[in-house]
């Protein structure tokens, strides 16, 4: 067959396109190519990249990192606050600080009530612990001499009116406190801030259901720390506050202030030192909104890990049951499972578990939280030392007497 020279010229044209293309595929190819030491750079990054997605700590130093700011915002109102405390309320700042929290908390709302023929009584420990008494005295000393005699002796006889005075003294502090929250100038809460306060399981906290209130007679230690409110928690509670717009509180700097000079003594004070604490008034009512039991981690278990155990034996034990670390009965080598998933040979209905989350079940501890909004702020009256022990039952507290014997007074 005879081509025609168009036909001819076609091909030709046809012929080199395609050269041309095949050309242009191979140099491109060539361009987009990458030598191996490239190829080998980049993969170790990439190897970095997923070391460090494993190993990096960033999402914890973010809450410090956000709680350092918060302080920070903070600071300055409370440093102008404290320059125009008077003496008086300074030094019912300190005792708060001191021995006072846990003081005000068993006499106000954790005190032991009995019943003895239809009438409850409420358990009033005496002495105090010979510490309790030489922080009260460094609080209060010198401008607190008229509310508690500086004795060189103290006489066995007159300990009725040894106790009169201990707990007149702080009922007076507490007084003096509560006042505080009623100045003009208290800073007062956004509404946005998230508190944690921990604590232990009393019966009344046990049977909150949600939608139930509870009412805190005492003031209140709270922090904007987690981890805080997780060493306080005592293997009972955590309480998490919200929407307390307007509320006036009081930011407590964690060493004891020794110093009036409140401004520059906060500001000195060490991020780390701090439990960022944010005193509540009495009387304040939350209701519950939300109840859940989590895990809390360990680490942060100043109290709530000393009774706490749980061997690596026990955590096998656990796992095995779950599926995992089972032998296989064909090889004698003992190969075990060590998936991170397993089935489940518990119970009727078997079920896929995952490794990771039956460990975080049993290595941690486990708390119940309590999602709270503010519900009320009751009114408070002053506190006194007659109708605190109105029908009380006054109990020797030996331990305590004991501490006097161990070393004497250093300011009586």
């Amino acid at each position: 067959m005879v081509m025609s020279s168009n036909e001819i010229h076609s091909k030709l044209v046809k012929q080199k396109l395609e050269k041309n293309s095949k050309s242009q595929s191979k140099n491109q190819s060539k361009k987009q190519s990458k030598p191996k030491s490239i190829l080998k750079s980049t993969t170790k990054a990439k190897s970095f990249k997923s070391l460090k997605a494993r190993i990096t700590r960033r999402s914890i130093r973010k809450f410090d990192v956000e709680r350092v700011g918060r302080i920070l915002d903070i600071l300055p109102q409370f440093t102008k606050f404290y320059s125009k405390l008077s003496p008086n309320e300074i030094m019912a700042v300190k005792f708060y600080k001191g021995a006072g929290s846990m003081f005000q908390s068993k006499l106000l709302a954790d005190y032991k009530e009995v019943s003895k023929n239809g009438k409850e009584k409420r358990e009033l420990l005496f002495p105090f612990y010979l510490f309790q008494e030489q922080r009260l005295r460094a609080d209060i000393f010198p401008n607190g001499t008229d509310l508690l005699p500086f004795n060189k002796s103290f006489d066995i006889k007159e300990l009725s009116k040894y106790i009169e005075t201990s707990y007149k003294v702080r009922i007076t502090l507490l007084n003096r406190l509560d006042k505080i929250y009623d100045r003009k100038d208290c800073p007062r809460m956004t509404g946005k801030e998230i508190l944690f306060r921990g604590m232990g399981m009393n019966p009344a906290i046990k049977k909150l259901k949600v939608g139930d209130t509870y009412l805190f007679k005492n003031f209140i230690s709270t922090t904007i720390d987690r981890n805080i409110a997780e060493q306080f928690s005592r293997d009972g509670s955590i309480f998490i506050f919200m929407n307390m717009k307007d509320i006036p509180f009081i930011y407590m700097p964690n060493s004891k202030m020794y110093t009036n000079n409140f401004s520059k003594f906060m500001m000195a004070q060490e991020p780390f030192n701090d439990f960022s604490e944010y005193t509540l008034p009495r009387n304040l009512e939350f209701k519950i909104e939300k109840i859940e039991t989590k895990p809390i981690n360990s680490a942060n278990g100043m109290f709530s890990m000393s009774d706490y155990t749980n061997s690596f034996a026990r955590l096998q034990k656990t796992l095995k049951k779950q599926g995992y670390f089972t032998t296989k009965s064909t090889d004698t080598r003992n190969t075990t499972n060590t998936t991170d998933t397993a089935i489940s040979n518990d119970g009727a209905n078997p079920t896929i578990v995952n490794k990771n989350e039956l460990l975080e079940k049993n290595l941690f501890q486990h708390v119940t939280f309590y999602y709270c909004t503010l519900h009320n702020w009751l009114p408070r009256t002053p506190i006194q030392y007659e109708e605190i022990t109105k029908n009380a039952k006054f109990v020797l507290d030996k331990r305590a007497l004991d501490s006097w014997s161990q070393e004497f007074p250093r300011f009586m």
